[in-house]
């Protein structure tokens, strides 16, 4: 598998198992449909467009997405040291629970 298609299974996942319902999850991706299609074009190139088909702001992928996997490592709060054990491991991948980088920036919307 691919970075992007363990981020793609993850994401359908998380709608399918989402407390909320399938039906919420859609009405929050349309949500963010109307709000990108009611941009500028210059408002558009700074829209988060994974947020069309993400409904999880806080979930997102910071590495090469065509990285072809073999052996990930996941973890909660992911240190350098679990990064070198990775390493010394094999590992292709690191899953880290906690969000980092841009994926902080809506936090406020995922914590409701």
């Amino acid at each position: 598998m691919t970075i992007q298609q363990i981020y793609e299974l993850v994401v359908k996942l998380g709608i399918n198992s989402d407390l909320r319902g399938t039906p919420r999850i859609k009405e929050i991706l349309a949500r963010s449909r109307e709000r990108y299609n009611g941009l500028s074009v210059k408002q558009k190139e700074r829209f988060d467009t994974e947020k069309l088909w993400n409904p999880y702001s806080d979930t997102r992928v910071f590495v090469d997405h065509k990285r072809p996997i073999r052996k990930v490592m996941a973890g909660i709060d992911i240190q350098p040291s679990e990064i070198m054990m990775a390493k010394e491991l094999g590992c292709d991948l690191v899953i880290a629970h906690h969000p980092a980088g841009s994926a902080l920036n809506d936090l406020g919307d995922v914590m409701h």
